[in-house]
């Protein structure tokens, strides 16, 4: 599959695609780490938009990471301003796609 940026695109080859446009699309994937949620200047993201029919953008989050403990000090692993601030970033993310 071609590579754009970091981001890897995959050919899709749904039937109705194919009858219609003789092809299959080009689907990008771009996956948003827990800290790099950012539109504006995401060069992985931009370069899938530019040269993919279709973007999916994925964002996984493990809940241990909002609402675990940490090991050793029982202390929680995100802080209720980082969550609060994880939230908002999340909003944005969505709202700018």
């Amino acid at each position: 599959a071609p590579e754009v940026g970091r981001t890897k695109a995959a050919r899709l080859t749904p039937a109705s695609a194919t009858a219609a446009s003789g092809r299959g699309k080009l689907l990008g994937v771009v996956w948003h780490k827990w800290s790099d949620l950012r539109v504006g200047d995401h060069e992985p993201l931009t370069r899938a938009h530019a040269a993919c029919d279709e973007v999916l953008h994925v964002h996984l989050v493990e809940a241990p990471v909002l609402i675990g403990r940490g090991r050793l000090a029982n202390l929680p692993r995100c802080s209720p301003a980082r969550r609060r601030f994880w939230e908002e970033s999340v909003r944005d993310l969505a709202d700018n796609l």
